[in-house]
């Protein structure tokens, strides 16, 4: 199906969402490519259209779908392709965008298949630090599989593709606890290309139900992120057999730190594993 609007960004609004609406909307409203749908999914935000109709220079397109927000994810990008989108921007409904997002974002997939923007963390203080991820990262760096095996820079807020990226077929694990990641390496394991650019932003918003936080460790984040790097590698080796020792070894590690005393002492040494500007999952072991 062809769809004169080439353009979709993608996102999922769920209770509480309302408390952010107003950043979010304006920054997609104060966008530099004005050519573009928001196409999203309501997964329980209440009076959503009430805050709509406040931004009615914004063309909003729902798409119905339901199960686990994992499967909502999965369901959603397979019908935007199917409705005849060549490009998806993806964005949280908590965090907003430089104003550049959307028109960067359609410049680089031109010649890629998958570009991922920077992002500058802050929370209700304010601004902690612009561009983390440049602290790492040159601009126009092409991100291979193997750079994002042990950690993650694909956000659903900082990423943008080509719908041919998208495999109908593909099902998330509802058990990853990372669907981006597994979501995004699993295409660069089929060989689309992709590539990191500052040269705009995604303002992300730090909280606490934030599944992933940037330079922030907690017991909860150190349990996650194990989950996720096994069933990340798990998923990986079902495209490319070639990760058989990383996962076993993240298998036997979520069997580890269910012993108390393991867990205490690991705990210990991943907050001592100082990593600058570390990236999403990187500090686990």
């Amino acid at each position: 199906m062809n769809n004169p609007q080439q353009t979709a960004f993608f996102t999922v609004f769920y209770p509480g969402a309302e408390l952010y609406f107003n950043d979010f909307a304006r920054s997609l409203e104060k966008q530099t490519y004005k050519n573009f749908d928001i196409t999203f999914v309501n997964d329980g935000m209440q009076n959503i259209s009430s805050y709509m109709n406040d931004f009615t220079f914004l063309n909003w397109k729902e798409f119905k779908v339901s199960g686990s927000p994992e499967k909502i994810r999965e369901k959603a990008l397979v019908k935007l392709k199917k409705a005849g989108y060549q490009y998806i921007i993806l964005g949280d409904a908590d965090d907003f965008f430089k104003e550049n997002r959307i028109a960067v974002a359609r410049d680089y997939l031109k010649k890629n298949d998958i570009v991922v923007n920077d992002v500058s963390l802050f929370d209700e203080k304010g601004f902690s630090c612009r561009k983390w991820f440049s602290n790492r990262l040159q601009n126009n760096t092409n991100i291979r599989l193997e750079f994002i095996l042990d950690k993650n820079i694909f956000g659903l807020s900082n990423t943008s593709i080509r719908t041919e990226c998208i495999d109908e077929n593909f099902s998330v694990r509802e058990d990853t606890v990372a669907t981006d990641w597994h979501l995004f390496a699993s295409m660069l394991a089929k060989d689309f290309k992709a590539i990191f650019t500052n040269d705009t932003e995604t303002l992300y918003r730090q909280h606490q139900k934030n599944a992933a936080g940037l330079g922030k460790i907690s017991e909860a984040y150190i349990l996650r992120g194990i989950t996720a790097k096994k069933v990340v590698l798990e998923e990986l080796n079902k495209i490319q057999p070639l990760f058989l020792k990383q996962y076993a070894h993240f298998k036997k590690r979520e069997k580890e730190i269910q012993d108390p005393d393991f867990f205490k002492k690991y705990f210990e040494r991943v907050k001592q594993n100082n990593i600058n500007y570390p990236l999403w999952w990187e500090e686990i072991f």
